[in-house]
């Protein structure tokens, strides 16, 4: 993610850069960190967290993992850093959007701590970890097996991200209320 917003995402020139997060995200940085061989992971912070961790090439995943499990808000404070480091750098607005991982779950600890990280690293935050509070979770899900939000899921999650950034619109102001008022005022003839 911080390679394509430095090479591809600024060339766009975004008014604002929206990241959704979920408590899953570690386990992906995990998977980056331990599949990756250490000389082609181009973050000098990052080569020297796996350092400190005691993470060599020939440590066997699972211990790795556990190694490095004590750094993930190392890991995760750095990344947060680095993106709104780079938005300020080119004047664009960083929102930072959590997520549940999947319709259903709940994991107030895990997303209480996410959400003080992005905080801290100074994006908006827009915490929609209650976006499905109210319906059975297995009922939002593409299938048993599959636990992607299906079409309502992703209905409820468009819907409160609308109503999160209307809410906001002091803090990321990208014009909804007032294309909301048009279209809704009446026409003078």
């Amino acid at each position: 993610t911080i390679l394509a917003m430095e090479k591809k995402v600024f060339a766009f020139q975004p008014d604002a850069v929206f990241c959704i997060a979920h408590v899953r995200d570690e386990a992906r940085a995990f998977r980056y960190l331990l599949d990756m061989p250490r000389e082609l992971i181009p973050f000098a912070e990052l080569r020297e967290i796996l350092e400190r961790a005691n993470i060599r090439e020939d440590t066997k995943p699972r211990k790795a993992f556990r190694r490095l499990e004590p750094y993930m808000d190392d890991i995760l404070r750095w990344a947060y850093g680095r993106i709104v480091e780079l938005c300020r750098r080119e004047k664009v607005l960083p929102v930072w959007i959590c997520l549940p991982s999947e319709p259903g779950e709940k994991a107030p600890r895990k997303t209480a701590q996410l959400v003080s990280l992005a905080q801290q690293a100074g994006f908006v935050v827009l915490n929609l970890s209650d976006v499905y509070d109210g319906y059975d979770g297995p009922s939002l899900q593409v299938a048993a097996w599959d636990k992607h939000p299906n079409a309502i899921g992703h209905r409820l999650i468009a819907d409160r991200i609308y109503r999160a950034l209307r809410e906001n619109e002091d803090k990321i102001p990208l014009g909804l209320t007032t294309s909301q008022q048009a279209m809704t005022a009446p026409r003078s003839e």
